[in-house]
């Protein structure tokens, strides 16, 4: 889509995702838009031209997504949590959750990859069932991942970019980006039940995910929740209407892992939940790093935004899957 018309164009482009609310203030000089993606239902290749200043809030996306500027800069949690970013380095948008962003006028390069595609993949380094992935948004990528990165992104264009391509080549396309893309950010997997999984979940899902991504900080539930939008209350009931978390046995592996009443400290360093400071790490069978993000450290988590815990711990070893450096 292209034009010179801005209010069509903040139409359109608040067309693209259901739930966008998308503003723009036109400055000086002529105006011309034009948004367009090649590829398939796993991995689409976007570009946008938007040359006015824009801002507003986007939905939960139905991809993850990579991003980098060709022109201008711009910000996504806008305020108190607000990550920046510009230049031509990758950057992640949030997953999961809807979030606010702004940004300068600009030029853009996107790559848009299915969340469940990206999921299955990702369920290859994991063993596990395919399950949402949380990354850390907030960490820049290194040099060296960003030249893979580069690299796997220009080999599979010219696939995903000829329409002639064969479904086989196009997959293999679509592996190469995915597998590149989880090298990139540092994740975990998360076991979120089927109803934590809802859309209406989203706030609770943020602040649960936020308690992983700031795990080796004495942040309290009630930070979690504030950087949500949603109330420590609204957080502790959630949890424990949907995650069972009074009551709960988080199973790890073939066995199973009793959440200890520790939790209920209020002094760090205690950990939130008992458990040996070397438990939960895991490696392939080639030696390679995985994530390892067990179903006991995900409940605690879960507890300590249930019980009101005053901090959360440092991670143990193994708890997040750290990319090649």
């Amino acid at each position: 889509m292209a034009g010179t018309d801005i209010d069509e164009a903040v139409a359109r482009y608040g067309a693209l995702f259901p739930g966008t609310e998308f503003r723009a203030a036109k400055g000086p000089g002529d105006f011309s838009y034009r948004y367009s993606f090649v590829g398939d239902e796993n991995v689409t290749l976007r570009s946008s031209v938007f040359p006015a200043e824009h801002w507003g809030r986007l939905p939960v996306l139905p991809d993850y997504v990579v991003a980098w500027w060709r022109e201008g800069s711009g910000a996504v949690d806008v305020g108190s949590h607000e990550v920046r970013s510009s230049g031509t380095r990758p950057f992640l948008l949030p997953s999961g959750r809807s979030f606010s962003f702004r940004s300068e006028p600009a030029v853009q390069n996107l790559v848009h990859i299915d969340a469940t595609f990206l999921e299955e993949t990702a369920a290859e380094l994991h063993e596990g069932r395919s399950r949402p992935l949380v990354f850390d948004h907030t960490r820049p990528p290194s040099p060296e991942q960003t030249t893979a990165w580069r690299h796997a992104v220009g080999e599979a264009s010219p696939v995903l970019q000829d329409a002639t391509s064969s479904p086989l080549l196009r997959m293999q396309a679509g592996l190469l980006v995915a597998r590149a893309t989880l090298e990139l950010f540092p994740w975990h997997d998360v076991p979120f039940s089927a109803e934590m999984r809802a859309p209406r979940m989203s706030a609770v899902r943020a602040a649960i995910e936020y308690l992983h991504h700031h795990a080796d900080r004495p942040i309290t539930p009630a930070d979690a929740a504030r950087a949500a939008g949603i109330s420590t209350r609204v957080l502790q009931l959630a949890v424990r209407r949907h995650e069972d978390t009074t009551r709960a046995r988080c199973s790890a592996g073939s066995g199973s892992t009793a959440c200890t009443p520790s939790c209920a400290t209020r002094r760090p360093p205690r950990p939130p939940c008992g458990r040996s400071p070397s438990s939960g790490a895991s490696a392939t069978s080639a030696g390679s790093p995985r994530p390892t993000r067990s179903a006991s450290a995900s409940c605690r988590a879960r507890r300590c935004a249930a019980e009101g815990c005053q901090a959360v711990s440092p991670p143990a070893p193994g708890r997040v899957r750290q990319t090649k450096r």
